[in-house]
């Protein structure tokens, strides 16, 4: 699990898979452990990599989703919890 400092601003890059292919276009959400995302956004580029910005997080554990508009499907996925100290 990754651990990041309250105070940082870091971009967090991730992969997203669907059926063992990469993904490029998703959103994504941050939630506190245990809870379920509510706001999505685009994912971030920065740097040839897709991801989303750790910022401004309360101290604990949180969720990192992603979710794919495919048509007829809309995958919702669990791609990573990370801790903030």
């Amino acid at each position: 699990m990754r651990t990041f400092p309250r105070e940082t601003s870091e971009f967090l890059p991730l992969t997203v898979t669907l059926d063992g292919d990469p993904v490029t276009d998703y959103e994504v959400a941050l939630a506190p452990y245990g809870d379920r995302p509510e706001a999505w956004e685009m994912a971030m580029d920065l740097d040839d990599a897709k991801g989303v910005m750790i910022d401004a997080l309360a101290p604990g554990y949180w969720s990192v989703w992603a979710r794919v508009t495919d048509n007829p499907e809309v995958p919702v996925m669990l791609v990573d919890t990370i801790a903030i100290t």
